[in-house]
């Protein structure tokens, strides 16, 4: 029996997913900032890990 409620997931607006876009790149461009400065220090290992990142959040505006 069903009350008039909707059990369909909500659909983000337009807005919301040019907002969500908008952080991932501004995350991949901290990320970029981070792994410059860590290769800067010569930390290799993390500036890999958060060149990493920065692809990972690219990617996640492209899809």
């Amino acid at each position: 029996m069903t009350h008039g409620t909707s059990h369909q997931p909500h659909q983000p607006t337009p807005e919301a997913l040019a907002e969500a876009a908008d952080l991932d790149r501004m995350a991949a461009t901290l990320y970029a900032l981070a792994a410059h400065d860590a290769e800067q220090q010569g930390d290799e290992p993390r500036a890999r890990d958060l060149w990493q990142r920065a692809h990972q959040n690219l990617a996640g505006v492209q899809a």
